[in-house]
């Protein structure tokens, strides 16, 4: 597993539709961004089949989205972006 994804805990899944799962989770360890555990920064992770019939750009697209968007009010910022397995992996 991809060190970056490891640093984060999947605590529940949010939902799931034709684009993937979402679930929340925390980071565990690493970095130093407001700690670890209960104090741990929340975070939504998006993980899509790359044999997803829904559409072909999935993930590494939104993330270009999100990026131009450049942090306006209400978009999220992607920390991370990749392949895990069959899945792309967006936190």
């Amino acid at each position: 597993m991809d060190n970056w994804i490891a640093r984060f805990m999947v605590e529940r899944k949010l939902g799931k539709g034709g684009f993937g799962q979402v679930f929340v989770g925390r980071r565990v360890n690493g970095g130093n961004e407001r700690g670890t555990g209960s104090a741990a920064m929340e975070v939504a992770l998006k993980f899509e089949h790359r044999n997803n019939k829904g559409c072909n750009d999935g993930p590494p697209y939104e993330c270009q989205v999100y990026n131009a968007l450049g942090g306006s009010h209400g978009v999220p910022k992607v920390h991370y972006k990749g392949k895990q397995g069959d899945y792309d992996v967006m936190v």
